[in-house]
């Protein structure tokens, strides 16, 4: 991670760093409309398997469309952890990891979903960043499988 020297990459990792916070705070809760506020408006979602999801209004109806689903579950970890935040003036980009522990509210086992990152960020005039493009790339579940007995 970039290490912050002059007054304004502090001010910039700051920023950024709200930004990851109000992130996953409203993934965790399946709040989509603080989501989409998350995105400058030509924003572009890559999710494997699919084509990019261009654009605000897009990625909207994408958000909506996966909402029944995404609420039948409770999500109890969800975690970004970054390897990397570079500033380069009013764009940034980014790269780790995200994982996440989800359960079907009406019983059932941990869900683990891990994948990688890459976002590239936007710095917008009241200093604030937003996401403008983001890359997803699924990780397998390197968890030990549980052990099965039989009597």
């Amino acid at each position: 991670m970039l290490a912050p020297v002059t007054e304004r990459q502090k001010t910039d990792l700051a920023a950024i760093e709200k930004l990851h916070q109000t992130d996953m705070a409203a993934a965790k809760i399946h709040d989509i409309k603080t989501l989409i506020t998350l995105l400058t408006d030509d924003g572009i979602l890559f999710l494997p398997g699919q084509e990019p999801i261009r654009g605000k209004a897009a990625i909207w109806k994408y958000l909506q469309e996966q909402l029944p689903e995404s609420q039948k579950y409770e999500i109890t970890e969800y975690l970004h952890v970054f390897e990397e935040i570079q500033v380069l003036g009013d764009w940034a980009y980014e790269w780790g990891t995200f994982t996440g522990t989800y359960r079907l509210k009406i019983g059932g086992q941990d869900l683990l979903e891990r994948a990688r990152l890459f976002r590239v960020l936007r710095r917008q005039p009241d200093g604030s960043w937003l996401f403008h493009r983001a890359f997803v790339q699924d990780l397998p579940d390197d968890r030990p499988s549980p052990s099965v007995t039989t009597d």
